[in-house]
């Protein structure tokens, strides 16, 4: 089983991660967002670093920090905010790579919806530069789960809640 965990940057996904890491348990697994040990951060790199997220593992219960979806749906804010033009080509590997991977029985995404929102970075340019615009990137991303994810769940989520959180998703996938 592999579950995808999306959301606003500072919601909680990273957090997750590493406190699922800390439990050391046999068979579970976890993918930070950026595996691949680069200095370049630009689109090529972004569908690189997804398709061997996706891939990384091949067995137990694999937990992986934001996936495909966040890379199409960044884009798409880019392309909405500055008709960026890396949208058509993260489309086509998208929908290549992407859509089937999450059409599996076996992959579950899972977005984390928070009631605060805060700045990663400033400008009205930027997906995540003001509070309208993380507003326009959730409902983009939630539009796509919605679109192409077969198996998803969105829920609300606060940082208090993390241990039960992850005692629930050990129960129901292990």
């Amino acid at each position: 089983m592999i579950i995808i965990l999306e959301g606003l940057p500072k919601v909680g996904k990273t957090t997750l991660i590493n406190y699922i890491k800390e439990l050391n348990i046999d068979g579970i697994y976890t993918v930070d967002e950026l595996i691949i040990n680069t200095k370049e951060l630009d689109q090529d790199t972004f569908i690189n670093n997804d398709t061997h997220k996706i891939n990384k593992y091949n067995e137990g219960l694999i937990v992986i920090d934001k996936g495909p979806i966040s890379t199409l749906s960044y884009n798409e804010m880019l392309y909405y905010l500055n008709n960026n033009k890396d949208l058509y080509r993260v489309r086509k590997w998208f929908n290549e790579v992407a859509i089937p991977f999450y059409k599996r029985d076996d992959v579950y995404t899972i977005y984390l919806k928070s009631n605060k929102k805060r700045f990663r970075e400033r400008g009205i340019n930027k997906p995540h530069g003001s509070i309208n615009n993380q507003n326009i990137m959730q409902e983009i991303t939630i539009n796509n789960i919605k679109k192409y994810c077969k198996n998803y769940e969105i829920i609300n989520y606060e940082y208090k809640e993390m241990e039960n959180f992850v005692n629930e998703i050990i129960n129901k996938y292990m």
